[in-house]
């Protein structure tokens, strides 16, 4: 049995092509919280979304929002965010916020969790983590 991954890239999504996505971080506004709807695939996940990405497109050149929750990181854009690092402990680990309610569930989410964690090359961990961490 073989498993193939196809990864396409999106740069032509996106204005400036084929380059890392620029990604604006406002931590005055939140995208949902704790016990509302964050989980939910509904309108009012997306519209309140709007103005701050605008924000982030004109004033600052950016192609998406990093959303967080009191520091703590939780989605990008309409987008689940993984972050493939070396913890503290020197380890190679791939990192995701957990569902905690206020992130979209999805097959593409459970799916590279799935796969990542089947290839023990490098660690897997679905935890909270803050900005300042990843910076």
């Amino acid at each position: 049995m073989k498993t193939f991954v196809v990864l396409s890239p999106v740069g032509p999504y996106y204005p400036r092509g084929f380059v890392p996505v620029k990604l604006y971080c406002d931590e005055t506004v939140v995208r949902a919280w704790p016990n509302g709807f964050g989980d939910k695939k509904i309108g009012g996940n997306y519209a309140p979304t709007l103005k701050t990405s605008r924000k982030g497109v004109e004033n600052h050149g950016c192609d998406q929002v990093l959303w967080l929750l009191h520091d703590y990181v939780t989605e990008v854009g309409t987008m689940n965010i993984f972050v493939f690092w070396k913890n503290e402990n020197g380890e190679d680990e791939l990192i995701t916020p957990p569902l905690d309610g206020t992130i979209l569930p999805g097959i593409t989410r459970a799916s590279i969790l799935e796969l990542c964690k089947g290839l023990k090359e490098f660690k897997v961990t679905e935890r909270t983590f803050k900005i300042q961490e990843m910076i």
